[in-house]
């Protein structure tokens, strides 16, 4: 229905209510070619995490360096221990085994579950870098069981998305202007 009504939208300008079966695969296949060639440039990988690569990261040498890191990017005296695990793993990603916590149902059956389960500390206190670390760990080995049992497919593309493609495209009047038939 998204799709439809977005299709509708672009071929009427919000104008019209009604488009002819012809029309309407038209511009539907203009829209899917453009995505194709948008998964060509940036291919999607489905990946199923399941719990194994946040375990090796855990156990790896890179893993204490990076999380300390993490922990002085978002240092704060107001933040709980509860904030900084949730800020902690949403700067983890994929690579890291851990699926997109942006993700409200990540959040809910996951990460929240074993924020839970880990309750040797009080989450809403104030935390030190030492404190951060081992109750990190602790949280981050519950979200690994938790994948263990409840793997979780994402779609995954291997491209940052960092916006210099528009600001490249912004910086070039020549190929904007023939972009929007100036």
């Amino acid at each position: 229905d998204l799709l439809t009504s977005q299709v509708l939208n672009e071929f009427t300008h919000g104008k019209q209510e009604k488009v002819s079966k012809t029309e309407f695969k038209e511009v539907l296949s203009d829209i899917l070619l453009g995505m194709a060639a948008g998964l060509k440039r940036d291919p999607i990988v489905i990946l199923r995490i399941d719990g194994e690569d946040l375990l090796e990261f855990l156990n790896g040498s890179t893993y204490e360096p990076e999380i300390v890191s993490i922990f002085s990017q978002i240092e704060s005296p107001q933040k709980s221990l509860h904030d900084y695990i949730i800020q902690a793993l949403s700067k983890l990603n994929v690579d890291q085994g851990i699926p997109p916590t942006s993700d409200s149902w990540v959040i809910s059956n996951i990460v929240e579950p074993a924020l839970v389960s880990e309750h040797g500390y009080d989450l809403e206190k104030p935390v030190s870098q030492e404190i951060f670390l081992e109750e990190f760990k602790k949280v981050a080995l519950s979200v690994a069981n938790r994948l263990k049992e409840q793997p979780v497919i994402v779609a995954h593309s291997e491209s940052t998305f960092d916006g210099s493609g528009v600001k490249r495209l912004l910086s070039n009047k020549f190929e904007l202007d023939k972009l929007i038939d100036i």
